[in-house]
């Protein structure tokens, strides 16, 4: 069990100082006002006054003195657990620990018993494919390296176990990852149900469903590049033998001012711009669309155009092709981008006049 909080420090001990984000603090004084980090490793001593801690940072070596109930218990150095719960001493300070250090050795995902906290890494990283996948197939969770895989499998289990609807609760702040993981979350049930049998050309099409919901409901944002600007309920039907057999999606609060007002170093919705840059030319003549997004005021009331990790030529026949495999046939998906080509040239109408306002440049219509 933890050492008594009034013996921290006798003899000298591992401690980590809570560096509270707001100052001043009704808790405590940051001695370092211009730390990057919430908590500082030091080593505690005990102090003159009751309920104090001296504790010495182990960066600069100033000698500083909090209360004891901002002084943690520091685990040893260089250690790191998998799940958070199995650390010597857990806190906030050493969890939050844990997570860095594993981050910083591209382990993002970290387990809090059955909470998998993952941590966007911002880069590609090599740990996710079907050979992964069979390593959390038929294993409980914790007993591979934590892993979105592993809480979708644990689901994939507790279903066919118990026989009820199982729900995976993907939260976090603009930027965090929901969008990937997500994918990853189906990507890894659409497997697990090929793998027992169930229907491939089902599952590919839940998969590709996924470029046409980014295409017409994310965007770029000025913390994240890819942006899911509206709420999603998924439901993934899966049969008594583990297979999907259907799926269904609801949306809600779709971000529509969105279309008609873009912040700067921001996007508007990216089927837009894949109409706009992306389509053949043949096409581009056909909708009048040549001039590229820079022509049209729905996209260039932002400097930010293009993406390069999002090629609108190469998205465009993405997301074609993934219509097409979800069952929009070939007259359908036409009308689509005609639809929305049509939408970027209304967007370019301007009017005068106040009571008898009228267009003045007909022409951005009759395109």
């Amino acid at each position: 069990s933890p050492p008594d909080r009034s013996a921290i420090g006798t003899p000298p001990g591992k401690a980590i100082l809570r560096m509270p984000i707001a100052w001043p603090s009704p808790r405590s004084q940051n001695p370092e006002a211009k730390a990057d980090d919430v908590y500082l490793l030091g080593t505690a001593t005990p102090a003159d006054e009751p309920g104090q801690i001296a504790v010495t940072l182990k960066e600069g070596g100033k000698k500083v003195v909090q209360r004891a109930s901002d002084v943690y218990d520091a685990n040893p150095d260089g250690l790191t657990m998998p799940d958070n719960t199995m650390l010597i001493y857990l806190s906030e300070a050493t969890l939050l620990a844990n997570v860095r250090l594993r981050y910083v050795a591209k382990e993002i995902y970290t387990l809090t018993g059955t909470i998998l906290l993952a941590m966007n890494p911002f880069e590609a990283l090599p740990i996710y494919s079907e050979k992964l996948m069979a390593n959390y197939k038929d294993r409980r969770l914790g007993a591979a390296p934590p892993h979105v895989y592993g809480i979708a499998e644990q689901a994939y289990q507790m279903l066919r176990k118990n026989k009820k609807s199982q729900s995976i609760v993907v939260s976090g702040e603009s930027g965090a990852g929901k969008t990937e993981t997500n994918k990853h979350l189906m990507n890894y049930l659409a497997w697990r149900s090929r793998a027992g049998g169930g229907i491939e050309s089902l599952a590919e099409s839940i998969l590709a469903s996924n470029p046409v919901l980014e295409a017409f409901g994310n965007a770029k944002t000025s913390r994240n590049n890819n942006s899911s600007r509206f709420g999603k309920f998924i439901k993934i039907i899966i049969d008594p033998k583990g297979n999907i057999v259907g799926a269904n999606m609801n949306q809600y609060l779709l971000e529509k001012s969105r279309i008609v007002t873009v912040a700067e170093g921001e996007r508007n919705y990216h089927s837009l711009y894949h109409v706009a840059a992306g389509c053949p030319a043949d096409l581009k003549a056909k909708y009048s669309v040549g001039g590229g997004p820079k022509s049209f005021y729905y996209l260039n009331q932002s400097s930010v155009t293009e993406l390069s990790v999002f090629p609108d030529e190469q998205m465009y026949k993405e997301v074609d092709t993934a219509m097409s495999t979800c069952g929009v046939d070939g007259a359908s998906r036409s009308e689509l981008w005609s639809t929305l080509a049509a939408l970027l040239h209304l967007g370019n109408a301007t009017f005068s006049g106040d009571d008898n306002a009228k267009l003045s440049n007909p022409d951005c219509i009759e395109k």
